[in-house]
C-alpha cells in the first residue's frame, strides 16, 4: 500500500508538472521581435546622476530633493545609480539580456538648461547622442520619453509646472473634452476649450499610448455612498481601497499600496482598447518593488523569486488581452536597474540588478536569468515555471 501511495502521488506530482509547464508564459506567445519590443525601462533622474555635470540646469527635483524632510530615507538623485558615467556597462547589461529596445528619457534639464529661456546644450546632445549610437550598436531600438517628471525649475517657477493649464491629457486629445463626470465634479475649475481648440484636439493622431502599470486597487463611489475621503485622493469622489471585507486584493510587494494582481493588467489594457479606440499601446512600465533598509546587502536582494512570479503573471493576462484584439505592440520591465524612487528615496527596489549604491557595483537577480531564458524562449524546455525552480537551477 506504501508504494501505491508513493506512485500515486508522483503521478500526481508529474501531472502538477505537465499543467505548470503547459500553461508557463513562454516568449513564442508574444509576436516575433521584429513587431514587438521587449525592453527594459529607466528615467533621466532615477539612475543618471550627475546633476551638476555637462552644463546641465537644475531640474525642480534637483531643487526639491535638497530640502529637508522631502525624500523618506533623506537621499537624492545626484548620483542615483551614476548611469551618466556609466551608460555602456548598463548597456552591455541589457544586450547580455537580450532585449530589443530600451525605454529611457532625456532629461530636459541636459538639453535645454532654462526651458526655453535659455540655449540649447552642446554637451546634453552629445550624451544622449552617445547613448543612442551605443544602443542602435547594440541592437537595441531607443524608446525616447520625452517627460519623466523632471522639468527645468525655471519652467516650474513661471508656469506651475502641471498645473498649468496648458497639459492636457487622454481624453482632451483623443475623445475632444474631459470625461463628464469631471466636468460634473470639478465644474468651472476645468479649462474649456475655445471652438479651434475643439478642432485641434479633434484633428490630433497619437502614434501610440504608453502605459505604466504596477498594480490593482478597489475603488468605491463616493459619490453615492458615504465615504472617509482620503486627501491623496483629491477630487475624485472616489475612495481607493487594497482589501475587501478584510481580504487584500493581493499579496502584498515590498512597496507600500502596491500588490501582485497579475488579472488587472487584462483588464486595464482592454479598457484602454474600449476607451480609446484600440489606439496602439505599450506597457512602458510594470516591476515589482523589493523592500530596503541600510543594513541589507546584494545577497539579500538576488534570490527574487516574487518578482519572477510577478512578471510571469503579468505577462499571461497581457498576452490573454492581446488575443481578446488588444493592440499591444511592446513591453518595458521597470527596472533594468534599482534606482531612486522619488519620494522613497532608495528604499524600493525595482531592478532586475542589484545596485551598491556606495559602490556602483551592479550585481545580477534571478528575475535578469528569468528574463534572459524567457526571451531566448527556452523557458518551457528548461522548466523555469516560477521562481522557485529557476533558483534551484541557478544556484546548482
Amino acid at each position: 500500500m506504501a508504494r501505491e501511495a508513493a506512485l500515486w502521488l508522483l503521478l500526481l506530482f508529474s501531472a502538477h508538472l505537465l499543467l505548470r509547464r503547459a500553461s508557463a508564459i513562454d516568449r513564442g506567445q508574444f509576436p516575433p521581435p521584429t513587431s514587438f519590443l521587449f525592453g527594459t525601462s529607466t528615467s533621466a533622474y532615477q539612475i543618471e546622476g550627475g546633476y551638476l555635470e555637462g552644463k546641465k540646469g537644475l531640474s525642480n527635483w534637483d531643487v526639491y530633493t535638497h530640502k529637508q524632510g522631502t525624500i523618506e530615507d533623506g537621499s537624492n538623485g545626484d548620483i542615483a545609480a551614476d548611469h551618466y558615467h556609466r551608460y555602456m556597462e548598463d548597456i552591455e547589461l541589457m544586450h547580455s539580456l537580450g532585449v530589443n529596445s530600451y525605454r529611457f528619457s532625456i532629461a530636459w534639464t541636459r538639453i535645454l538648461p532654462r526651458g526655453r529661456f535659455g540655449h540649447v546644450n552642446p554637451d546634453g546632445v552629445a550624451f544622449y547622442n552617445a547613448i543612442i549610437n551605443a544602443l542602435l550598436h547594440k541592437g537595441i531600438q531607443p524608446f525616447v520619453t520625452i517627460f519623466h517628471y523632471d522639468i527645468p525649475h525655471e519652467l516650474e517657477e513661471r508656469y506651475g509646472g502641471w498645473l498649468s493649464p496648458e497639459i492636457q491629457f487622454l481624453d482632451p486629445i483623443i475623445l475632444g473634452d474631459y470625461p463628464a463626470e469631471m466636468r460634473k465634479i470639478l465644474g468651472p475649475t476645468l479649462p474649456e476649450f475655445t471652438l479651434k481648440q475643439k478642432k485641434k484636439l479633434h484633428a490630433t493622431k497619437l502614434d501610440f499610448i504608453g502605459l505604466n502599470h504596477y498594480s490593482t486597487w478597489y475603488l468605491k463611489d463616493c459619490i453615492f455612498s458615504s465615504c472617509e475621503m482620503d486627501p491623496m485622493d483629491g477630487d475624485a469622489r472616489a475612495l481607493s481601497l487594497a482589501e475587501r471585507d478584510g481580504v487584500p486584493i493581493g499579496k502584498q510587494t515590498g512597496a507600500p499600496f502596491f500588490y501582485d494582481v497579475p488579472h488587472g493588467m487584462e483588464k486595464v489594457v482592454m479598457y484602454y482598447k474600449q476607451r480609446y479606440n484600440n489606439t496602439p499601446t505599450y506597457i512602458t512600465e510594470n516591476g515589482y518593488a523589493q523592500a530596503s533598509n541600510s543594513s541589507m546587502t546584494a545577497k539579500d536582494f538576488t534570490g527574487d523569486t516574487e518578482r519572477i512570479d510577478y512578471i510571469s503573471g503579468y505577462l499571461t493576462y497581457l498576452v490573454s488581452a492581446m488575443r481578446k484584439g488588444a493592440d499591444v505592440r511592446g513591453y518595458f520591465v521597470w527596472s533594468i536597474l534599482d534606482d531612486f524612487e522619488w519620494t522613497s528615496g532608495y528604499k524600493d527596489r525595482f531592478g532586475l540588478y542589484h545596485v551598491d549604491f556606495k559602490t556602483q557595483k551592479r550585481t545580477p537577480k534571478l528575475s535578469a536569468e528569468w528574463f534572459r531564458e524567457f526571451l531566448k524562449g527556452s523557458l518551457v524546455s528548461r522548466e523555469f515555471q516560477n521562481g522557485s525552480q529557476l533558483q534551484q537551477y541557478y544556484t546548482s
